[in-house]
């Protein structure tokens, strides 16, 4: 697997920024993070912290797909979890989408 923050990352974060910066975009996290059931209700503002969300692997039920913003809490959540699921499951470079 190749960087996860390189070009097409750092560009992507840009275009949302000009977004979020336009008006607020809600937290995309469907409460993979384990926080809440469903969609999160954070409203992400100009000048909250913010990340982008994590893509999941083909093997794991992910899709190829643009990555979308996420409030900190749930980002850093689902990536533990994600980080869980991958000391526990095989996987290769070609399964992530």
């Amino acid at each position: 697997m190749g960087n996860p923050y390189d070009w097409a990352h750092q560009k992507e974060r840009t275009d949302w920024q000009a977004e979020i910066d336009a008006r607020p975009v809600r937290c995309h996290c469907r409460g993979s993070c384990g926080k809440h059931a469903g969609r999160c209700r954070v409203t992400i503002r100009h000048g909250m912290t913010w990340h982008l969300g994590h893509k999941r692997a083909v093997a794991q039920g992910g899709a190829d797909g643009p990555k979308a913003p996420w409030c900190e809490l749930c980002n850093l959540r689902d990536g533990v979890r994600v980080r869980e699921a991958l000391r526990r499951a095989p996987r290769s470079s070609q399964d992530w989408g």
